[in-house]
């Protein structure tokens, strides 16, 4: 079985954004923001993902978390629930942090973003 990726219709090209996805359980899924360049490639190709630059996000893979664009693994955080994250996206900062829901504590320190294009969301779920 393929992933499914999921990529925002509408982009934010400038303020501030805040949205939550609930991933539940799952071990293994991906999300965050990447430029209208990404998005339109992987929309035109029609293949599974190969985002390089110009995508900024959390990704978890067989339960440990790590950060994009540079595979940073991140400590988990003991008595946290990771089944539902905040995204905010902060375009006049430049950067995008992520949260628990449940209890507003970040989960990681924020991401700066390289890029002043459009951003769109997405959320790869993983192995469907």
């Amino acid at each position: 079985m393929g992933t499914r990726i999921f990529v925002g219709k509408e982009g934010y090209a400038a303020g501030k954004h805040y949205w939550e996805v609930e991933v539940g359980e799952r071990l293994d899924w991906e999300l965050g923001v990447l430029t209208q360049a990404e998005r339109d490639k992987f929309r035109k190709k029609k293949v599974a993902k190969s985002f390089q630059e110009g995508c900024w996000a959390l990704k978890s893979s067989q339960g440990k978390f790590f950060s994009s664009p540079c595979e940073k693994e991140i400590e988990k955080k003991q008595n946290v629930s990771y089944s539902v994250i905040g995204l905010l996206l902060d375009q006049e900062k430049w950067e995008i942090s992520f949260y628990n829901s449940r209890d507003a504590c970040f989960l990681m320190d924020s991401i700066p973003i390289k890029s002043r294009d459009k951003l769109y969301p997405f959320l790869d779920c993983g192995n469907a």
